[in-house]
């Protein structure tokens, strides 16, 4: 009995001291955590990945210049070819599917500003995305493709080998069933023949490309001599069958109004106002004198309701007085314009002396033009 007693108090005590050398000795096990945080990118080798509303990591593109492991994302065209195809040292390959935010600043296709609210637009031709606030979130995630025409994702599997087509702006051909990238546009894909459209061109047609404004994401093209010349970045979506910029659209002083463009005499300015489609409405015209003061801030003279004597209901040239109407000291932050203006702009508001009133942002002053001169900006409102 006593030799039972010795041998179970010695079994304890040899439990007692592996289990105290095991907490000391053996590292602690991590357990992985499950899922992922929606919105989230990472790189798997040359391919990059995203993470679904459902907390699930999915393709997102291969990267045919690597994959940046600090984002997630793929590396523009302008960055290293040498980074193609693994994790370097551009990033910790641990953070990849961390909660990095959606913005890439080398590929100015990852813009999220929107200014359409409600709307749909493809991005990097499998994630249906939504204007939501101003920005665009990814909606939906498509098994095939999303069709950048319809802003749907299409539910036909597979293709014929040796069709090329159009996915977004860029050309891509059939291999073992499914669409692969076959050439990156420079300006447009052509959707009679799937493939990238060429320098060549004719005069007087206009085309939808890519911005080289990172904060833009795309921009209208003409032809002139045979050859696409930029025209202008637009601040939000290209017509693609008009190769024109869509106007946008911004509310202000309890009116809307559309972007600034540069014009040139007044009755041009006029006509762009009174012949013009945007945001799904045609009643757009120029702003009376009082309507464009509405804008102005932060200059109580000129602002609504100040000394300036010059209004929709006082037009004639007594209604001016220079230590008025004169505004303030000159300032580059554009901080006097509600809606970031430094320019003249014309309203519609005549002058005793066949000329226009009209306001300097730069000053926040306001003054008169004559309606032949050019070099004046102009806002639509309604």
């Amino acid at each position: 009995m006593k030799r039972f007693f010795v041998c179970f108090i010695l079994f304890c005590a040899m439990l007692f001291f592996a289990a105290c050398g095991a907490d000391e000795d053996s590292p602690e096990s991590e357990i992985p955590v499950p899922g992922c945080h929606s919105g989230d990118f990472s790189c798997e080798g040359s391919e990059s990945y995203y993470c679904n509303s459902q907390g699930s990591w999915v393709y997102d593109a291969r990267c045919e210049n690597g994959c940046d492991s600090s984002t997630g994302r793929c590396y523009s065209d302008s960055g290293d070819s040498s980074d193609s195809g693994n994790n370097n040292d551009h990033g910790d390959s641990s953070d990849s599917g961390n909660g990095n935010d959606n913005t890439d600043s080398g590929d100015s296709s990852a813009d999220l500003k929107c200014t359409d609210e409600g709307s749909f637009r493809c991005y990097n031709d499998k994630i249906r995305q939504k204007c939501v606030s101003g920005t665009w979130t990814n909606f939906e995630e498509c098994e095939y493709v999303c069709n950048s025409t319809t802003k749907q994702c299409e539910d036909e599997k597979g293709c014929k080998s040796g069709e090329y087509k159009c996915i977004g702006k860029n050309s891509h051909y059939c291999s073992n069933d499914f669409w692969e990238l076959n050439e990156k546009c420079t300006y447009d894909c052509d959707y009679n023949t799937g493939k990238c459209k060429d320098s060549e061109c004719t005069t007087g047609e206009y085309l939808c490309g890519e911005s080289t404004d990172s904060e833009h994401q795309y921009a209208s093209y003409y032809c002139e001599g045979g050859y696409w010349t930029y025209n202008k970045t637009c601040l939000g979506e290209c017509n693609k069958s008009t190769g024109l910029c869509e106007v946008t659209c911004v509310q202000a002083a309890g009116k809307t109004w559309t972007e600034a463009r540069s014009s040139e005499t007044w009755q041009e300015a006029k006509n762009y106002c009174s012949n013009l489609t945007a945001c799904g409405h045609s009643d757009w015209r120029l702003p009376t004198i009082s309507e464009l003061r509405s804008l102005i801030q932060n200059c109580p003279k000129t602002q609504t309701g100040g000394e300036c004597g010059v209004t929709d209901s006082c037009l004639s040239d007594s209604c001016y007085t220079f230590t008025a109407c004169s505004g303030c000291d000159h300032d580059s932050s554009v901080k006097y314009s509600k809606l970031g203006d430094n320019k003249w702009l014309w309203s519609s508001s005549p002058r005793d002396d066949d000329g226009t009133w009209n306001v300097y942002f730069y000053l926040a002053s306001v003054g008169s033009y004559m309606e032949e001169l050019d070099g004046h900006d102009v806002r639509c409102v309604r």
